[in-house]
């Protein structure tokens, strides 16, 4: 098993947090498992997603690369 580490607003860390409490877990929990259900079952738009990401950060991952 691996580890990321991904950065968020502390307005949505907060969020996140409320919601695994609301529903008994812990956020990096609730996150795992959302994560694992989208890519069991990506939503249909996934490849459009990607690519507008991808797109509107090259430059950025050209000069980090």
């Amino acid at each position: 098993m691996s580890t990321i580490t991904v950065t968020l607003r502390e307005e949505h860390l907060s969020r996140l947090r409320d919601r695994a409490e609301a529903v008994g877990t812990t956020a990096e929990e609730l996150v795992r498992a959302n994560i694992e259900a989208w890519l069991v079952d990506p939503p249909a738009d996934l490849d459009r997603i990607t690519d507008y990401l991808l797109q509107k950060n090259r430059e950025l991952y050209r000069r980090l690369a």
